[in-house]
């Protein structure tokens, strides 16, 4: 295991001993091509993170829950002068306890139940889920859908593990798993921060950064949307005297994402037809474990692949299937404007 045996003043120096703004090529231990050299670079140019005394970045060294707390204030621009703390193991003043303070104050971080804060323990991947899905507006969880193999229903931190996932933030280990125990790294860190800080969209859209994303937020709100048209998740769509929400409503909601006709067809196809709970997850591929994505883009027009897995048995049974999202710009903005399945 690899713990800080420092004591907190010495968790801010280890962030704070560079010059506030430099690049990861002015770190001795990275060079490019190395893995999280992107992301260090943007974060160190936007002064989130900074070197070790020695003058290395240490991206393989376990992060610290002080680190952390530290990154993710300077990250959201928080306003950490003269935030204060009950943490007995925590200085009362100093950059580090008053980003935990800012931070706490946010509703980011929290201690433990001893009134503890434990600033120099080593931060887990289960910890960097929570500490993001709070610091950001990430795609939300599906709840039905566990990503990861070791990473069960019941697990208190599975939302905030399927956040990730569906904002593209992770993708796990090749075996399938999360991990969740494990400590993260300061180069894991910053990257996991980084794509975080990239994973939310605001429409409409001029600029496709990130058109998987995209695709993953806009479906999210079109399955979340449509389910209250549902009773208990189970049924046909009911009409608005019935206590249900009316499409006329939710469209709204929809139009940043989608064109004008494909919503036509999603009130014929889910409100004017009978439809049932079973049937609309399937029509929903981004709800569903798939394999692989792939994005093929154009001028003006982007294509994004879901390779869906089998499913031989559960509430769900299908073969493997693929999911085209054809998105267009128009008038100036992307839009999702057609999805089809073979």
């Amino acid at each position: 295991m690899k713990n800080y045996l420092l004591g907190v003043a010495g968790v801010a120096a280890m962030l704070l001993v560079s010059s506030p703004l430099q690049a990861a090529e002015d770190f001795t231990d990275l060079t490019q091509g190395d893995d999280f050299y992107s992301d260090i670079q943007v974060l160190a140019e936007k002064g989130i993170v900074s070197g070790l005394p020695d003058g290395s970045f240490g991206a393989d060294q376990s992060l610290s829950r002080g680190e952390a707390a530290i990154m993710v204030s300077r990250a959201l621009d928080l306003n950490t002068e003269g935030a204060s703390h009950n943490f007995e193991d925590v200085p009362s003043s100093g950059e580090v306890a008053e980003a935990i303070g800012a931070a706490v104050d946010a509703n980011i971080l929290d201690g433990f139940p001893d009134g503890s804060f434990r600033p120099d323990e080593a931060m887990t991947r289960e910890q960097m889920a929570i500490i993001l899905s709070q610091s950001y507006d990430l795609v939300p969880a599906a709840h039905f859908m566990s990503h990861a193999h070791d990473v069960e229903r019941q697990r208190h931190s599975f939302e905030e593990i399927s956040e990730l996932y569906r904002s593209n933030v992770t993708s796990g280990y090749p075996d399938g798993t999360f991990q969740p125990e494990n400590e993260i790294t300061r180069g894991e860190f910053s990257a996991f921060l980084h794509r975080a800080m990239n994973a939310e969209i605001d429409p409409p859209v001029e600029e496709l950064n990130d058109p998987i994303v995209f695709v993953k937020q806009a479906e999210n709100i079109l399955f979340e949307g449509i389910l209250e048209g549902y009773q208990d998740g189970y049924g046909h769509i009911g009409e608005e005297d019935d206590g249900k929400t009316a499409f006329s409503t939710l469209r709204p909601s929809f139009s940043p994402y989608y064109s004008h006709d494909y919503l036509d067809n999603i009130e014929q196809r889910y409100y004017n037809d009978e439809f049932w709970w079973n049937h609309l997850m399937y029509d929903f591929p981004t709800q569903m474990p798939y394999e692989s994505i792939t994005v093929s883009e154009g001028e003006n027009e982007v294509e994004v692949i879901f390779a869906v897995e089998a499913s031989p048995e559960g509430p769900i049974t299908h073969g493997a299937y693929n999911a085209y999202y054809h998105l267009e710009k128009v008038d100036g903005t992307w839009l999702i404007v057609d999805h089809v399945q073979d």
